[in-house]
């Protein structure tokens, strides 16, 4: 047998990434090459400064340079994750993907990576895809590209995949394309893979139903889902889809529970959660992008639906990244590591805080903070700052700062959880006198 040179493939791993979508474009490749007992795929871990990266699940992976590799190889695949989406500093990126495209290698993204092909302008003119939770909010950033529903899209030289199992299907297509069908189905059959999806299928995403649902009730929802921010009556889906509005009602009802205008909301405000996530845009942008007419009304379906307000949401998202990125950047004691761009962080001023309150984690996953330490002298944030130790004096805010003597007893009794204005007195009874309301 002819030794071929292998086909090389290149991960540059970006922080958060999810390692699912990593596994499931690897073990194919491994799996051939134990199979049919040839090297026919090689691939690379690799960081823009080679240093270790760390998966969204906490496990750090050891990377080298994406330099030294980069001319050996044949795909470069961008992992994403939560993180990629709001890199600051996507020079590193920029020239990696700049010198693959002049070397012809082709350049693919597993996941949220669309985000960052798009953004360092790999994507134009291109058909791509990305995973469903994110198409919205890459919808609202980058109108000019085509964004499809499908798993994967392989358009010329450009490879963007959903990610999940979905990079699976991927490499086993590009399988089935270098050595046949039959042994890219032996190379799913390793991973009780019954059927190789193709470029055409489309990604379920939202609300999968485990028993399907009758075709015009699926075609109701596919209106819905095309049309969020000018609002449909429900005379007109039920006239889109050819029945009528009882009928309508009772097949949401008899399948979901629901009336089809609350699951049309709940669609919208899945949206708006998704956009709250994954891009950057203001929240009257996004309520209105849903069809809401107000931030208010907004907000309160959505605490209502999520149990969390939008704005709490933006900000656990902010103190989330923000912690984590500098428990890794700054540590007790030495010179920052370098960043993922292969720079230097810049040092805090003096006395700034590097914590952030946990009390702003709702409902999601904890915060810990490690090796974050303070340059000076911290100011110390009290637990629970004081309304008022003194009516009237120092301590008041607003209206109720020091305004004498004469004002300060009837603050007092009108703004202290201790004097409780007592219960109206029965018809005749003599009244009863509570402390602070009996002169």
């Amino acid at each position: 047998m002819l030794s071929v040179e292998p086909t090389a493939f290149t991960f540059l791993l970006g922080q958060d990434f999810s390692m699912m979508s990593l596994a499931s474009a690897i073990e194919p490749l491994r799996s051939y090459n134990r199979l049919f007992r040839q090297r026919a795929f090689s691939w690379h871990l690799v960081s823009l400064n080679g240093e270790p990266v760390t998966a969204a699940n906490g496990i750090s992976f050891p990377t080298c340079p994406v330099n030294q590799v980069l001319a050996a190889s044949h795909y470069l695949f961008i992992c994403g994750g939560e993180r990629v989406v709001v890199v600051q500093y996507e020079r590193g990126y920029q020239s990696a993907m700049r010198q693959a495209a002049r070397a012809g290698l082709f350049i693919g993204s597993l996941s949220t990576g669309t985000f960052l092909l798009a953004k360092c302008g790999r994507l134009n003119g291109h058909r791509c895809t990305i995973h469903w939770e994110s198409r919205a909010a890459f919808a609202e950033s980058y109108p000019d590209i085509e964004c499809t529903r499908k798993i994967y899209e392989i358009d010329r030289h450009r490879l963007t995949c959903s990610g999940g199992t979905a990079a699976m299907d991927m490499m086993l297509n590009l399988i089935a394309e270098r050595y046949g069908d039959d042994r890219a189905i032996a190379v799913a059959n390793q991973f009780h893979h019954e059927r190789i999806r193709s470029a055409a299928d489309d990604q379920r995403g939202h609300r999968q139903h485990r028993v399907p649902l009758p075709p015009v009730l699926s075609a109701a929802i596919a209106v819905m889902q095309s049309t969020f921010e000018e609002l449909l009556s429900l005379l007109v889906v039920a006239q889109q889809v050819g029945v009528g509005t009882r009928q309508l009602e009772r097949l949401f009802g008899r399948h979901f529970g629901k009336t089809p205008q609350r699951y049309y909301l709940e669609l919208r405000l899945e949206q708006a959660r998704e956009m709250l996530i994954y891009s950057d845009r203001s929240i009257i942008d996004i309520a209105v992008s849903v069809g809401f007419s107000s931030t208010s009304h907004f907000a309160g379906w959505f605490r209502r639906i999520f149990g969390v307000l939008p704005s709490d949401m933006r900000q656990e998202r902010r103190v989330r990244l923000s912690t984590a990125r500098q428990a890794s950047v700054f540590s007790a004691g030495g010179r920052a590591p370098l960043l993922i761009d292969g720079t230097h962080p810049p040092r805090p001023r003096k006395g700034r805080v590097l914590f952030h309150a946990a009390a702003l984690i709702r409902g999601h996953e904890a915060v810990q903070v490690v090796g974050v330490t303070a340059v000076g002298r911290p100011r110390m944030l009290p637990a629970r700052w004081p309304l008022c130790r003194r009516p009237g004096r120092r301590y008041g805010f607003g209206r109720y700062r020091r305004t004498g003597r004469r004002r300060r007893r009837g603050w007092r009794r009108q703004h202290n959880s201790h004097f409780r204005k007592p219960a109206p007195a029965p018809h005749g009874a003599a009244p009863r006198h509570n402390r602070g309301w009996s002169r």
